[in-house]
């Protein structure tokens, strides 16, 4: 799925640890935004020792998350066990009690070798059938990534100063921000914002504009 999303080349087998270390590309998610998909170690049980340390970084990455991708083999007859091993994994290992935790979307992969129609979808949560191997359904999910991603933002339009230019780079690595015009008074741009990112560039001097413009010149 990496692969897919990213344009990347990641070795993929079909045999557990494949993968021993956290892979991250940069992908588009939509019409210029894009984000970085993280590929984690697999969650699987009863892990050998060895593999412990490289379990433990995969923690800490799904705790810095905006969104989870589960992604289950549809193909495989133990896709439930596996799903509810993950999911235990998460509620005992990862986050804890009434801890905030991104939004998780399950993905059933390789429609391509089965039928939609042959697996339960009752232990999932508003499952998103795909294939990684054909691309078969990816404009859906990432439709559902953009739709949860979006969830509690701000769609804006601001004058940043010129001095907050750094800061506005730094946004547009992890969220929607266009440039539509450079001004006497700033950079004037349109961007979807958490509250608290919009919260600080109005703090350092960032002000909502009525009327962004159209196309991005420099004066």
């Amino acid at each position: 799925l990496l692969n897919r999303l990213c344009e990347a080349n990641v070795l993929v087998e079909d045999k557990l640890f494949a993968t021993l270390t956290t892979t991250v590309r940069r992908g588009e998610i939509g019409s210029s935004q894009s984000g970085l998909f993280v590929d984690t170690v697999g969650f699987i049980r009863n892990l050998p020792h060895q593999l412990i340390p490289a379990f433990a970084a995969t923690l800490e990455t799904v705790r810095e998350a905006d969104l989870i991708l589960h992604v289950v083999d549809a193909a495989r007859d133990t896709r439930i066990e596996d799903y509810q091993a993950v999911m235990s994994t998460l509620d005992h290992e990862v986050f804890s009690g009434d801890e905030a935790r991104p939004p998780i979307v399950d993905v059933l992969n390789k429609v391509d070798l089965i039928e939609p129609e042959e697996v339960d979808v009752q232990p999932f949560h508003k499952p998103v059938f795909i294939s990684a191997k054909t691309g078969g359904n990816i404009n859906e999910l990432l439709s559902r990534v953009r739709t949860l991603l979006s969830e509690g933002k701000h769609s804006v339009s601001l004058i940043v100063p010129y001095g907050l230019m750094q800061d506005v780079y730094e946004l547009a690595r992890r969220e929607r921000v266009q440039v539509c015009a450079y001004t006497g008074e700033g950079i004037e741009v349109e961007a979807t914002l958490s509250s608290e990112d919009l919260a600080i560039l109005l703090a350092r001097g960032g002000r909502i504009s009525q009327a962004p413009s159209a196309t991005a010149k420099r004066p």
